[in-house]
């Protein structure tokens, strides 16, 4: 028995072998091809690579929505919006959620629309499937809808929904927002702790709002300990990126002497430099200094200018 069955195992052997060497002699590999790189083909293009550009429409008129969207921002690089705008529509409509987070800057851009119409509702809707998709951009935008920046009706709770969602992608905007939400209490229970902690990471990623927030919690210290050393070093962060608060809180900490020796000079220029950017209250300091004489000569016609500008900017809300 046990001859019969070593026949039989190498009569089953030869069966299952030659069927696959007859396979194998028969069969070619499956070719691969390797689809275009249409981010790098748009960045050519947009150097004056007239190949890459013919590639590029190839793509998108083979209905690719990668291709589509960055003709789209090809055109918009020429500033040629009606041309962005419907290579954009088109990937939007394959789902793409970058080409919808950019509709609806399209939609929004400043109150004009590029592209086309202006009309904040379609912009609104845009962000919305793109946020419902993870765009972490467009989640930032719903944030600011549902706060009211544009026009909606207040909704904290959906404003911090939304602004923690972009914020958990390190989205500085969206982190910077959540830092005001903690510290004013809107949509959250108010907690300056929460509120230093979101400031501090957009902070670090060079957003230069929560680069002078967090220059105002040190120096007040809320949500941590008082450090007017920090606070200056946060302050001249934002400073150097001509954000004019910062400039003001500066000119007071030199002013005042607060964790620097008091210099009227350096205050007066740190209030120049807010004030020339259209900040009310470094405008009124330079009248003050101005008047008196304090870090420049004293001057009342200039002391009466400034004055009279920063009473216009704040008739206009600055």
């Amino acid at each position: 028995m046990r001859k019969i069955w070593g026949s039989l195992t190498c009569m089953v052997t030869v069966l299952i072998v030659w069927p696959s060497l007859t396979i194998a002699a028969t069969t070619t590999e499956p070719t691969t091809t390797t689809a275009p790189d249409y981010d790098a083909l748009e960045q050519a293009a947009i150097k004056g690579d007239s190949e890459a550009l013919v590639q590029l429409q190839a793509g998108a008129n083979s209905g690719n929505a990668e291709a589509q969207y960055d003709l789209g921002d090809y055109y918009y690089s020429l500033h040629q919006y009606v041309d962005s705008f419907n290579w954009t529509q088109k990937a939007a409509a394959q789902g793409n959620a970058k080409a919808e987070n950019d509709l609806g800057m399209d939609y929004g851009d400043y109150g004009e629309g590029q592209g086309t119409q202006w009309d904040i509702t379609q912009a609104f809707k845009r962000y919305q499937k793109a946020a419902e998709q993870g765009d972490a951009h467009a989640e930032d935008w719903l944030g600011s809808f549902y706060y009211n920046v544009l026009g909606m009706n207040h909704d904290f709770v959906k404003a911090f929904y939304w602004y923690q969602k972009a914020a958990t992608q390190n989205y500085p905007d969206a982190e910077d927002w959540l830092g005001s939400l903690y510290y004013y209490g809107e949509g959250v229970k108010q907690d300056y702790t929460q509120a230093f902690n979101w400031y501090q990471k957009a902070a670090t990623q060079n957003d230069p709002d929560a680069e002078d927030w967090l220059g105002n919690l040190y120096q007040n210290g809320q949500g941590t300990k008082q450090d007017y050393t920090q606070a200056i070093n946060w302050y001249q962060k934002a400073a150097t990126q001509n954000y004019p608060g910062a400039e003001d809180w500066l000119g007071n900490l030199f002013y005042n002497g607060q964790g620097v020796k008091q210099d009227y000079t350096e205050a007066f220029n740190c209030f120049q430099k807010a004030a020339v950017q259209g900040d009310a209250a470094a405008c009124m300091w330079l009248s003050s200094m101005y008047s008196q004489g304090l870090g420049v000569a004293a001057d009342q016609q200039k002391a009466q200018y400034w004055a009279d500008q920063a009473k216009q900017l704040q008739s206009n809300g600055n």
